[in-house]
C-alpha cells in the first residue's frame, strides 16, 4: 500500500518505495452515495505520492486500484469499541446476519462497512493479482508463473486516469489504474502477447522470438512492457535498457517520455529523457526497473523490441509483454462497440435508443446472432436489423438497439446486457463539469441575471501552474417567465491549477458595489513552492456587464499550525452603515503540524473586505472564541439577519469524540465575546445550513437545519428558528446556551430557551457523500404574497434507483411547526449527481426555485459529469406543462454511409419529457442542414410503436439525398413535442457520405403478409400483418412500406392510409377503417431509401356474404391465421355447423346447447365445407390469406367441399372435368335436402359450399386465383 499521506508528492511510506515490489495507491470508486466516491478517473485525496526526493525518484506507485468506499468486514473488538452503536459507514441492509431486523440466528454485530484508504487498495491489487496468476497458470500453462511476468501484465493492462490531472507515468498514478479484462483479455483489436528472458553479461542482448511484431494497422497503441527483479539495494544493481524500433527505422527508448507518450529519435539511440530517471542524459533510465515505451499511433509494419544489458553483473531475468494490433488471431472474434450513453431514464410504457457497431475480428467471415440474455422483467431489447449479421473479416454493422419498458414496471436500476459473442465495450472517458453553485437577482436596471460558477477540468499546462482544475461560469439573463435566454454564455474565470474546492456565488446587494457578482472558493495555490503551506482563499468578482473578472487571494495557509487547509468556506455581505459595506469569507481549516497525521486543530477564520472584494486584511478566529478551547468546530454556515448581524453557526467535538453540538457567534460590527452552545445532542448535529427571513414578531427570523444521525444510525433532517427580540440580538445579547437551563427537545436533546422545539426529522436517510464536494444541504426562501416559504433541498438515499436523488422539502411556518412541509422530487433516476446549489427569484408573481447540481449519465467506466440546471416552483408537479421535451442520444446509424455499400441511415433519438413537464410524447421530427419551425420537418416515429409515454425513443429509416454530394458532411436536427403541444428544443448530429456509385438499381425485398383479420367496433375494419422484409435496417435495403388495395385481385390497385415507416420489428400492423360491407384485396410494397419498390406476392382480402335464418351452405375463401370455429363466425349467430369426413363417413359437429368439450367440429378451414344453422340473418364477414393453391382430396362418392378461390368464371363443367365428378349439387334454401343440381353452365361462387360425386378418389387443385 502507497500510504494515506497525500497529495503531496514524496509521502510514500518507507515500504511502497521497496523497488522489487508492487506499490498500490487508490483510486476513487464509483459509489456516488459514499464519500469520496464518484469517479474511478480521480486519485483519492488522501493516497501518498511518489516524488524526485524518494527512492531516487522512481516511478512509484507502481499502480493504483479502487481505495474508497470499498466493502471490508471488521471484527468484534472494534464493533466493542464504540460501545456497541452503529456508525454511519456501517453496511447494515446487507449484513450476514441482517442487524437491522435481527433475524433467526443473528448475533447483532455489524460484519461490513465501507472503508477507504490505500489499505482498501492495497489488497484489492492483491486479488487482481492472483487472478492474473491464476490465469497464466489455468489457462496458460504456466505451472508457477514469474512475479515479475504477472507484475508487467498488470502494468501492460493498466489505464491512465483523468489525463488532464495526472502525468503519465508519474508520481500519482504510477502507470495507471488495474485493469484485468485490459490486461488479459483486451477489447479487439488489441492483441497481448508475452514472453520471458535473461541476459547474463553486461552488453548482452535479448529480442523476443515468440511474439508476432508485424502490426497491421495503429488502432491501438503499441505498448512494450519489460520488468525484471532486481538484487537487494537502492539503486540498479541490474540495470537493463528496452529499445524498441519502428518499420521505418525509429527508435523508442523505455521511460522516454514526452506528453503521456514515448518519444521517436532518428537513432541508434535516444535524447537526454527525464533528468530523474536519466540522470547522464544518455536516454536511458538509470533508476527503475520497470520500463515501458508506448506509441500512440504505431505505424503498420515489423517493429524489433531488444533488452540491452547495460549494467550485468549476474544474470537478469526478465519478462516482456507486447500490446498492439497484429490482426486476427482467433477464427471466431467479434466486438460490440458504442460511444452513446449507455445509460437512460426512461418512463414505463416508454422506450430508448442505443445505437452501436458490431465488428467481426475473426479470421473468418461470421455470422453474428445478437440477443439481450437476462433482461429483467418487464424490459425487451429489439434490434434494426434484427440479424443474423453475416460480417466479412475485418468488417462490421451498425445496428441500432432499441429497450422497451413495459408499462407498470416499478421505479427502480435495471441492467441489460447487449450481446453478439462476445460481451459489450466501453471506452474509458474523462472528467469533465463539477461542483456547481448557482445566483439569480433582478439588477437595479431591471435586468434579471442567472450564473452558474463551476469547476471545468482541462489539460495541465507545462510547468503545472495553469490548467488542470479551474474555475468557470455560466451566464445569461432570464426571459418574462423566468427561464434562461439560450444559449449560456461560458467564460473562463481562473486557469489556475489550484484544485478549487467549495464554489460560492454572492451579489452584493446595495452600496457602492451594488450588483457585483462574488466567486469564492478554496484551494492549493500553484505557485507556492511549500505544498505544505499553499493551501489558500480566492475571490473573483465582475461587474456589469460581467466580461471581466478580478482576482484576488485572501488568505494563505492561516491557522496554528505549520500546514492549515481551508476546506468549508462562504461569503456574506454586511450593509454596515451603508458605502461600500462588508463583504465578509468565512472559511473551515484543519490544522496540521504534519500533513501525515491528523489535523491538531480545527478552527473557523473571518475576513472582512471594505472595498468589495479588492483587498483582505489577516483574518481573525471565529471559532473557537478562545485560543485554549481544544474542541474540533466543522462546517460553518452564516447568514446576515433583517438587523445586519450576521449569524454564524459551526458544529463541534472533541478532538477524539463522537458527540457533535451546534454552537453559533454573532456579527455586527464587532464580534459577541461568546459562542454559546444552543443545541445540544448526544448523537451528532452536522452540516448546518443558515437562512435570514422577515418572519415572527420582530419581522427578523434566523433558520438553521441541521442533519443528525440518530446516534450514527441514519441521517434525518431537523429544523429550528430563533425570532428577533426586542431589543435586537447583537454581539452583546446573543440567545442563552442549551446547558443549563435549555428546553428538552426529545431523548439526549436540549435546546436553547430562544430557538423553537426542534422540527423534525424529515426525510428517510439523508446523503452526506457530497462531504467532499460541500454542501450538504441548502436553506432558501421565497415570500409569495403574505406568506414564506422556507425550502430545504437535499439529497435522498432511500429511493429505488440506489444512488441519491434529489429531493426538497418546503413549507410556511405552519407547515414546518405541524411537522408537514411539501414534499417534490426533483430528480428520479439512476445517475450519479452531486453538490445541488439552490437561488430563487420571482418573476411577475411566481417565485422560482433555481438549482444546478452536476451529473454524469454515462457508465462508471466513462464517467463525464456535466452541469444541469432544475427550475420549479411550488407546485410545479399540478402546474401545466408549458416546456418542450428533451432530445437525448441524436444518432445516425451509421454516421458515415458509403455510397458505394448504402444509401440510406437510421436516425434515431430519445425524447424526455420527465425533467420538463413529463407529459406523453406525442411526434418527432427531423431535418436536414437547416432547422425549420416547429411542426415542418419529417415525421419519426415511436421506436416501441406506440408515443404512449414521457420518454420514447424515436426513429426513421432515410435516404441519402439525391441533391448531395460525395464525400460531403450533414446536419441532422431532431426535435420532439408533448402531449400538451409544447415543441422542445432541437438537438442535432452528424452524418457524412463518402464513395460513389451512382444510382441505386437493387430493388428491395418484399414483405411476407402473414395474416388478415376483421377489427374494429363492428368488425367493420380490417388489420392487415406483415413480416418485415428481410433487408430492413440493412444499408440500401427497405426503409418504409405502403398498403394498396382494390375491389378485385386484378386491379386496379390504390395505396390506402399512409406509410409506415420501418423501425426494426419483426412484423407491421396496418388498419383499414370502415371498409364494411366492400370487398377489398391487399398487397404490401417495400420502399427503399432512393424510392425502389418491390411488392409482396401474397395478397390478403376481406369479403362478405348475406346468411339467412336456418340453414347455409358456406365455405371459407380465405387463409385464416386463427381458424377456430367461433373466432371464424364471429359475425354470425350459430345455432349449430357441420361438416362431411368422407373418408369416415361421419358428420362432425358443433352445436350452441353442447359443452365446448363435446363438440367434434372446432375449427373452419379454407379447405372444409361447411352447413351451418345461423340463429337469424345477417352476414358472414371473413377476412384472410387468398390461397395459392388449394389441394382437396376427394374420396369415391359424394364429397362436401368449399370453393377456397376468387377466379371469376369457372363453371361446373371446368370442375367436373378437372375432377371427373358425375354430379354437383348447390344450395337452395328451399328444395328438400336444401340441394339442386347444378347446370354445367353455372359458376361456381368464393364461399359457398358444393357436394361433388366422382366415381375414385382425386385431388382436385385450387388455384386462389
Amino acid at each position: 500500500s502507497a500510504g494515506n499521506d497525500g497529495p503531496q508528492l514524496n509521502s510514500l511510506g518507507a515500504q511502497a518505495n521497496l523497488k522489487n515490489g508492487l506499490s498500490v495507491g487508490a483510486s476513487e470508486n464509483f459509489r456516488p452515495d459514499q464519500f469520496e466516491a464518484d469517479n474511478p478517473d480521480l486519485m483519492a485525496s488522501f493516497s501518498s505520492r511518489g516524488g524526485p526526493n524518494q527512492g531516487l525518484g522512481r516511478i512509484k506507485p507502481d499502480l493504483v486500484a479502487i481505495g474508497t468506499a470499498v466493502i471490508s468486514t471488521f471484527a468484534r473488538g472494534e464493533w466493542d469499541a464504540v460501545g456497541q452503536v452503529p456508525q454511519p459507514d456501517y453496511i447494515l441492509s446487507v449484513d450476514k446476519y441482517d442487524a437491522i431486523n435481527l433475524r433467526p440466528g443473528s448475533d447483532g454485530i455489524p460484519d461490513y462497512r465501507y472503508l477507504q484508504g490505500t489499505s482498501m487498495s492495497g489488497p484489492m491489487a492483491a486479488g487482481l493479482y492472483l487472478l492474473a496468476r491464476e490465469y497464466l497458470r489455468e489457462v496458460r500453462g504456466i505451472a508457477n508463473p514469474n512475479s515479475q511476468l504477472v507484475k508487467a501484465l498488470l502494468i501492460n493492462g493498466a489505464v491512465r486516469m483523468d489525463p488532464d490531472l495526472y502525468a503519465y507515468p508519474g508520481w500519482d498514478q504510477g502507470w495507471g489504474r488495474i485493469d484485468i479484462p485490459n490486461a488479459l483479455f483486451p477489447s479487439p483489436p488489441k492483441t497481448v502477447q508475452f514472453e520471458e528472458g535473461s541476459i547474463s553479461t553486461t552488453g548482452g542482448t535479448w529480442s523476443p522470438s515468440g511474439i508476432n511484431l508485424n502490426l497491421v494497422s495503429g488502432a491501438v497503441p503499441l505498448k512494450v512492457t519489460l520488468v525484471w527483479i532486481d538484487a537487494p539495494g537502492s539503486a540498479l544493481v541490474r540495470d537493463l535498457n528496452l529499445k524498441v524500433t519502428s518499420p521505418s527505422g525509429l527508435v523508442y527508448c523505455g521511460n522516454n517520455y514526452a506528453n503521456g507518450w514515448s518519444r521517436s529519435f532518428a537513432g541508434p539511440s535516444c535524447g537526454a529523457g527525464n533528468s530523474t530517471w536519466d540522470s547522464d542524459g544518455n536516454g536511458w533510465d538509470q533508476v527503475n526497473n520497470v520500463e515501458q515505451v508506448e506509441v500512440q499511433t504505431p505505424a503498420a509494419g515489423v517493429w524489433s523490441v531488444a533488452v540491452n544489458g547495460f549494467a550485468v553483473p549476474n544474470t537478469a531475468k526478465f519478462a516482456v509483454v507486447v500490446s498492439a494490433d497484429i490482426g486476427p488471431t482467433s477464427q471466431y472474434r467479434v466486438d460490440l462497440s458504442t460511444s452513446a450513453s449507455t445509460t437512460f431514464s426512461v418512463a414505463p410504457g416508454g422506450s430508448a435508443n442505443l445505437p452501436f457497431r458490431v465488428t467481426n475480428f475473426g479470421t473468418v467471415s461470421d455470422s453474428v446472432v445478437l440477443s439481450s440474455p437476462g433482461a429483467p422483467s418487464g424490459l425487451s431489447v429489439r434490434f434494426a436489423p434484427t440479424g443474423p449479421l453475416a460480417i466479412p473479416r475485418s468488417a462490421g454493422d451498425d445496428v441500432l438497439a432499441t429497450m422497451q419498458v413495459a408499462a407498470g414496471v416499478a421505479p427502480g436500476l435495471y441492467c441489460f446486457n447487449v450481446q453478439g459473442t462476445s460481451e459489450t465495450i466501453v471506452a474509458n472517458g474523462t472528467t469533465d463539469e463539477l461542483d456547481p453553485s448557482v445566483l439569480v437577482f433582478n439588477s437595479t436596471a431591471g435586468v434579471r441575471h442567472i450564473f452558474v460558477a463551476y469547476r471545468k477540468t482541462l489539460p495541465v499546462a507545462v510547468g503545472g501552474k495553469l490548467g488542470g482544475v479551474n474555475i468557470w461560469v455560466a451566464h445569461t439573463t432570464l426571459d418574462n417567465s423566468g427561464m434562461p435566454i439560450l444559449p449560456f454564455q461560458q467564460a473562463s474565470v481562473s486557469s489556475a491549477n489550484d484544485l478549487p474546492n467549495d464554489l460560492r456565488l454572492l451579489r452584493i446587494p446595495s452600496g457602492t458595489f451594488q450588483d457585483r457578482v462574488v466567486i469564492t472558493w478554496t484551494g492549493t495555490d500553484p505557485n507556492v513552492t511549500n505544498p505544505d503551506a499553499a493551501s489558500y482563499g480566492r475571490i473573483a468578482y465582475a461587474d456589469a456587464p460581467y466580461s471581466t473578472w478580478n482576482l484576488r487571494v485572501m488568505e494563505t495557509n492561516v491557522g496554528s499550525s505549520n500546514f492549515n487547509v481551508a476546506r468549508v468556506s462562504f461569503p456574506l455581505f454586511r450593509r454596515a452603515g451603508g458605502g461600500a459595506g462588508e463583504l465578509m469569507w468565512v472559511w473551515e481549516h484543519l490544522d496540521y503540524t504534519s500533513l501525515a497525521g491528523n489535523p491538531v486543530r480545527v478552527q473557523t477564520h473571518v475576513t472582512i473586505s471594505t472595498d468589495g472584494g479588492n483587498s483582505w486584511p489577516a483574518g481573525l478566529r471565529v471559532f473557537p472564541v478562545s485560543g485554549t478551547d481544544t474542541n474540533f468546530y466543522f462546517f460553518p454556515h452564516g447568514a446576515v439577519d433583517q438587523n445586519d448581524v450576521a449569524w454564524i453557526f459551526a458544529y463541534f467535538r472533541t478532538p477524539t469524540g463522537n458527540d457533535r453540538d451546534l454552537a453559533v457567534r454573532l456579527y455586527d460590527g464587532a464580534w459577541s465575546p461568546t459562542a454559546p452552545v444552543v443545541w445540544d445532542t448526544t448523537d451528532n448535529i452536522q452540516w448546518p445550513a443558515v437562512l435570514s427571513t422577515a418572519e415572527g414578531p420582530n419581522a427578523n427570523r434566523v433558520y438553521v437545519a441541521v442533519t443528525r444521525d440518530n446516534l450514527a444510525v441514519d441521517l434525518k433532517l431537523w429544523v429550528t428558528y430563533v425570532n428577533g427580540t426586542a431589543p435586537a440580538w447583537s454581539s452583546s445579547r446573543v440567545p442563552r446556551p442549551a446547558f443549563p437551563g435549555g428546553q428538552p427537545c426529545g431523548t439526549g436533546c436540549t435546546i436553547s430557551q430562544d430557538f423553537a422545539v426542534p422540527l423534525g426529522g424529515f426525510g428517510l436517510s439523508a446523503s452526506n457523500a457530497n462531504y467532499n464536494r460541500r454542501p450538504i444541504l441548502n436553506l432558501v426562501r421565497t415570500v409569495e404574497g403574505a406568506n414564506t416559504y422556507v425550502w430545504l433541498p437535499y439529497m435522498e438515499n432511500n429511493n429505488p434507483y440506489g444512488t441519491p436523488n434529489m429531493y426538497t422539502f418546503y413549507g410556511t411556518e405552519g407547515n414546518w411547526a405541524a411537522k408537514a412541509p411539501s414534499l417534490t422530487k426533483i430528480t428520479s433516476d439512476g445517475y450519479a449527481k452531486g453538490h445541488q446549489m439552490t437561488d430563487t427569484l420571482t418573476t411577475g408573481s411566481l417565485a422560482r426555485l433555481y438549482e444546478v447540481y452536476h451529473a454524469s449519465r454515462t457508465p462508471e467506466t466513462a464517467v463525464d459529469y456535466q452541469i444541469y440546471l432544475a427550475i420549479y416552483s411550488r407546485n410545479w408537479e399540478a402546474a401545466a406543462d408549458t416546456q418542450g421535451p428533451l432530445v437525448l442520444d441524436p444518432a445516425s446509424v451509421p454516421s458515415l454511409v458509403n455510397l458505394t455499400q448504402a444509401n440510406a441511415m437510421r436516425i434515431a433519438a430519445n425524447v424526455n419529457d420527465m425533467s420538463t413537464g413529463n407529459s406523453t410524447i406525442a411526434q418527432a421530427e427531423y431535418f436536414f442542414d437547416v432547422l425549420g419551425a416547429p411542426g415542418t420537418g419529417k415525421p419519426m416515429i415511436a421506436s416501441d410503436g406506440a408515443f404512449d409515454s414521457p420518454t420514447e425513443g424515436v426513429q426513421t429509416l432515410a435516404g441519402v439525398d439525391v441533391n448531395w454530394t460525395s464525400p460531403s458532411c450533414h446536419v441532422i436536427y431532431i426535435r420532439g413535442q408533448d402531449a400538451a403541444g409544447n415543441w422542445g428544443p432541437a438537438s442535432s448530429t452528424q452524418v457524412c457520405i463518402t464513395g460513389n456509385s451512382g444510382p441505386d438499381t437493387t430493388p428491395p425485398q418484399p414483405a411476407t403478409i402473414t395474416a388478415a383479420r376483421l377489427s374494429g367496433a363492428g368488425f367493420a375494419d380490417v388489420t392487415i400483418t406483415w413480416r418485415a422484409a428481410p433487408d430492413e435496417g440493412f444499408l440500401g435495403g427497405t426503409v418504409k412500406y405502403q398498403v394498396f388495395r382494390a375491389s378485385s385481385p386484378g386491379g386496379p390497385y390504390a395505396q390506402a392510409g399512409l406509410d409506415v415507416t420501418g423501425v426494426g420489428f419483426p412484423q407491421y400492423n396496418f388498419v383499414d377503417p370502415g371498409v364494411a360491407p366492400n370487398t377489398f384485396f391487399y398487397y404490401v410494397r417495400s420502399i427503399d431509401g432512393v424510392g425502389l419498390m418491390a411488392n409482396s406476392t401474397q395478397l390478403a382480402a376481406r369479403t362478405q356474404f348475406a346468411v339467412t335464418s336456418g340453414i347455409n351452405y358456406v365455405s371459407v375463401p380465405f387463409v385464416q391465421a386463427d381458424d377456430s370455429l367461433l373466432t371464424v363466425f364471429q359475425t354470425v349467430t350459430l345455432r349449430g355447423a357441420w361438416t362431411y369426413d368422407c373418408l369416415s363417413g361421419t358428420w362432425p359437429s358443433w352445436s350452441a346447447l353442447r359443452p365446448a368439450g363435446q363438440n367434434s367440429l372446432r375449427t373452419a378451414t379454407h379447405q372444409m365445407g361447411l352447413v351451418i344453422d345461423a340463429a337469424s340473418a345477417g352476414t358472414f364477414a371473413v377476412a384472410g390469406l387468398v390461397p395459392g393453391t388449394t389441394a382437396i382430396s376427394l374420396c369415391r362418392g359424394w364429397n362436401l367441399v368449399g370453393n377456397p378461390s376468387v377466379r371469376a368464371g369457372y363453371t361446373v363443367a371446368q370442375l367436373r372435368v378437372e375432377t371427373g365428378a358425375s354430379s354437383v349439387l348447390g344450395f337452395s334454401p328451399t328444395a328438400p335436402g336444401y340441394t339442386v343440381a347444378l347446370a354445367d353452365s353455372t359458376v361456381l361462387q368464393a364461399g359457398a359450399t358444393y357436394w361433388v360425386k366422382v366415381g375414385g378418389s382425386s385431388i382436385w387443385i385450387v388455384p386462389g386465383m
